[in-house]
């Protein structure tokens, strides 16, 4: 079996079960073909917009063995939300698990065509967030395929040579590996405007210059958002024709979200206050009956509250399930 642009369904129903939706082949397709990532994803909150890690680490394998255009070697996703910065690091996790453990099949050529590019291991993983030490052995590491998981400060103040926690001879390595041979999506591109403005205009910089280095591309940004526009040759993302095909993207999309209200007793200490929360979500979650796991957001306004509810469920139903 040899990688082949079609050969992204395989891929993908390999690492989850499932079939990738057609515009996340579309997209596939567009960035290995041409090597350039278009400027906006329009995709709604539940389409699949985590797939452009998958995305990317295929791309990069079609590269490796010239089945595929030479694409940027490093992906930055960038969000304005710390959850889901850790989310697409966990994302991230998984798949270079599976890619490093796989010893045959479509998985296995991915990983042995990712390390032929150079690098120690098929993908490197770095997360960019504050409150956590930040890895810095990636600066030193610029030909392995990579996924930077950053918060738009974490991400743009590297870019701009004024890494947060970096010393001042890192900075320039730093602001070179993110704006050569890097696509940088940024998700809820709504509330991260004026990155995407100054993102951008640094491409546009190192794309006047960059023909000196060669093969090597220069960054390129990509706006990532649920709110619908009108799709036009820089954009990528759902279609009302997708919807329509697709069973289970139509079900994700089309299912009612119902909100209710519960009012809550008054003047409760904090830890009745927690143990309160805590059984309203255990009962929302046991009215239930017709999924075998169903989801219920506890949403609080301060961090305390927060560790004190899920320290609460957690005694009612495992650490596991919390």
């Amino acid at each position: 079996m040899s990688l082949t642009i079609a050969g992204f369904t395989d891929f993908y129903r390999e690492l989850y079960g499932y079939a990738p939706f057609r515009w996340q082949s579309r997209l596939l397709e567009r960035v290995a073909t041409t090597g350039l990532w278009p400027r906006h994803i329009d995709a709604p909150t539940g389409a699949g917009k985590s797939s452009v890690v998958d995305i990317h680490v295929y791309a990069n394998a079609l590269a490796a063995v010239a089945a595929g255009a030479r694409v940027p070697r490093r992906l930055a996703v960038v969000v304005n939300r710390r959850a889901l910065v850790d989310s697409q690091f966990s994302r991230a996790e998984q798949l270079a698990a599976r890619l490093s453990e796989a010893t045959e099949g479509v998985l296995s050529e991915v990983a042995s065509a990712l390390t032929d590019l150079g690098g120690r291991a098929p993908l490197r993983l770095v997360s960019l967030r504050g409150g956590q030490p930040s890895d810095r052995a990636w600066v030193g590491d610029p030909v392995s395929t990579m996924i930077i998981a950053a918060t738009p400060d974490m991400w743009g103040s590297r870019l701009l040579f004024r890494g947060y926690g970096t010393s001042r001879l890192a900075r320039p390595r730093e602001a070179g590996l993110l704006s050569l041979d890097c696509v940088c999506v940024i998700d809820e591109a709504h509330l991260s405007r004026q990155l995407v403005r100054t993102a951008s205009d640094v491409a546009a910089l190192a794309a006047a210059r960059s023909s000196a280095l060669g093969a090597v591309p220069p960054l390129q940004v990509v706006s990532a958002t649920a709110t619908h526009t009108q799709m036009d040759s820089q954009a990528e993302g759902v279609t009302e024709a997708d919807v329509e095909a697709e069973e289970a993207l139509a079900a994700r999309l089309r299912t009612p979200k119902v909100l209710t209200i519960i009012s809550e007793p008054p003047r409760l200490s904090a830890p009745r206050h927690a143990a309160f929360l805590a059984g309203r979500a255990l009962a929302a979650a046991q009215a239930v009956t017709d999924l075998e796991r169903p989801t219920v957001l506890v949403l609080v306004n301060r961090r305390a509250t927060a560790a004190a509810v899920a320290d609460a469920l957690a005694t009612e139903v495992g650490s596991d399930a919390v």
